[in-house]
């Protein structure tokens, strides 16, 4: 237990001891891991075993929730800054106009803001770094000690928030609300009070009220079936069906089979189906004809090195969360200065037989949406057609395909797809099912060795992040293409929010699962791909 709570210009600590702002006093909205962990060591404020990286990821979480949900409500942005309320000042003060700093103007010259090229040559004795100005206009205090520019909290309201240009990463989502009506004379404090006890209590005043745990119908009518299985017999019937798999240590892989052994049961036979179709060689008679020339592209595209210098292309905090995709925590400052950031791939032995081994998953299983197959349709009408030399036009179909999503679309948007149904599983569940065997033949079936299973799981994380990767920066050419101000602005936000909504997906959690398992079956550390060194971080 912790008593820090988040604020609209950051966090604070409502402990009877403490009752003060937690930060590191250079700027609004959010403090760092360290910053949290040195307020708990020396204010002794929580009970147990607070995480300080946790808790830092839940205030980020919420300032974002904040930060959307201000716009157009005078009541959430000033929340904590309503004059008259108990140790809240309004005062003119200076503050520098881009992030907020309030402090002496001198100071804010000295050591904060930017100051101004002169023919190439910097100020003498000016060494800040922040491209605001220092300004004089109302500053808000609170009894948290917390200082904001009034400014600041109306522009929230406005929705304009300054949280855009200081912490992009934390992706305030687009409202529909409409903006706020126009600002009415004030009304004399006598009124308000008199005004405020006539107002019967609306459903934004109530908290929401609490609702039971019922008994539904359709459980009653399952249970007095009586064709009726008890759920306490679902373990058995798992361990009966992995047990057929006559394999040792088959059981140790209960929980990548659990949901083939619940569902459509028969593992398998199950199994032995999926192996075979990640596994068998494109078939011209069978398959479809969109998957050569998309295995090809997948191939030119890891050989060529395009799928790395999308990874070079990238800023190194934006890599640092690339790194993070397949946590539910966002990265901090700690893993940039650490150097963890997803690199480019060095040994591509793995990633290239992982990503063909996918797609042919993929669209075998028909797992790839049509109107990514009519855009292949469009790419393909778009080639002539070589009869003395048919691999040529393959290949040059490869390199256009290459210059789309198509690539991306096809191996990320399944994940983001999610379960079919309420907990359920994905085809990320079958695949890493089928990934977990290798069919020896059309009737054999054996596990593969536990660290070759955690490589291969490894291998396909690092395919997702790259294509993520490439995605990322086909959108950076399409922002700036359609000729709309702010583009970088624009286009930082959008890659926020897909790293964000690609690193909290269920499809992510079950390859990462699947590559720590090597450590705890085999008792060693899950086999490395040989990845490259960046010299940016």
């Amino acid at each position: 237990m912790h008593y820090i709570q988040q604020t609209v210009i950051g966090p604070i600590c409502t402990s009877p001891g403490c009752q003060c702002t937690v930060s590191n006093k250079t700027r609004l909205f959010s403090c760092g891991v360290n910053t949290i962990d040195r307020h708990w060591k020396a204010k002794q404020c929580f009970d147990g075993n607070p995480s300080p990286k946790r808790v830092h990821a839940q205030l980020r979480e919420r300032l974002r929730y904040l930060h959307t949900t201000s716009i157009g409500n005078n009541a959430i942005a000033f929340q904590h800054f309503r004059v008259g309320d108990e140790g809240v000042t309004r005062r003119m003060q200076y503050y520098c106009s881009h992030c907020g700093l309030v402090d002496k103007p001198s100071k804010l010259l000295r050591q904060h803001c930017r100051p101004p090229m002169s023919d190439g040559d910097e100020v003498e004795g000016r060494k800040g770094k922040c491209p605001g100005t220092p300004v004089q206009n109302y500053v808000l205090k609170n009894k948290y000690n917390q200082m904001v520019p009034e400014s600041f909290l109306m522009a929230m309201v406005a929705g304009d928030s300054p949280l855009r240009r200081l912490q992009p990463d934390l992706l305030l989502l687009p409202q529909t609300i409409p903006p706020p009506p126009p600002p009415s004379p004030p009304t004399p404090v006598g009124v308000q009070q008199h005004i405020a006890a006539a107002t019967p209590p609306t459903s934004s005043t109530l908290s929401r009220p609490k609702k039971r745990i019922k008994v539904s119908p359709r459980q009653l009518s399952e249970v007095t079936s009586p064709q009726y299985i008890p759920p306490t017999g679902r373990h058995r019937i798992v361990i009966e069906q992995i047990r057929l798999l006559d394999h040792v240590g088959a059981e140790n892989h209960y929980d990548f089979f659990l949901h083939i052994c619940l569902g459509t049961g028969n593992l398998t036979q199950r199994l032995l189906a999926m192996a075979l179709t990640y596994r068998t060689p494109f078939d011209p008679d069978r398959d479809d004809p969109h998957l050569k020339v998309v295995l090809r592209a997948a191939d030119l595209w890891f050989v060529s090195q395009s799928a790395n210098i999308d990874v070079k292309l990238m800023s190194a905090n934006m890599r640092a969360a690339l790194y993070r995709v397949g946590t539910n925590v966002d990265n901090d400052d700690s893993d940039l200065l650490g150097g963890k950031t997803f690199v480019p791939t060095n040994d591509l032995q793995h990633v290239k037989k992982e990503v063909k081994y996918f797609l042919k998953f993929l669209f075998r299983e028909g797992h790839v949406h049509q109107d990514l197959l009519a855009a292949l349709d469009q790419i393909y009408e778009s080639v002539p057609y070589n009869d003395r030399d048919p691999d040529s036009s393959n290949d040059e179909i490869a390199t256009r395909i290459i210059g789309t999503n198509l690539l991306p679309a096809i191996l990320i948007n399944p994940i983001l797809d999610g379960p079919k149904k309420a907990n359920g599983p994905t085809c990320v569940h079958d695949y890493i099912a089928a990934r977990t065997t290798k069919a020896v033949d059309d009737t054999t079936l054996i596990i593969r060795g536990a660290n070759d299973i955690s490589r291969s799981a490894n291998a396909l994380l690092r395919v997702i992040r790259h294509a993520l990767c490439h995605h990322i920066q086909n959108e950076a050419n399409d922002f700036n293409a359609d000729q709309q101000p702010n583009p970088n602005d624009r286009w930082s936000l959008y890659a926020w929010d897909k790293i964000r909504e690609v690193q909290q997906a269920t499809s992510i959690s079950i390859i990462c699962v699947r590559i720590r398992s090597g450590k705890f079956i085999e008792e060693k550390t899950a086999a490395r791909l040989n990845k490259m060194v960046e010299i940016n971080t």
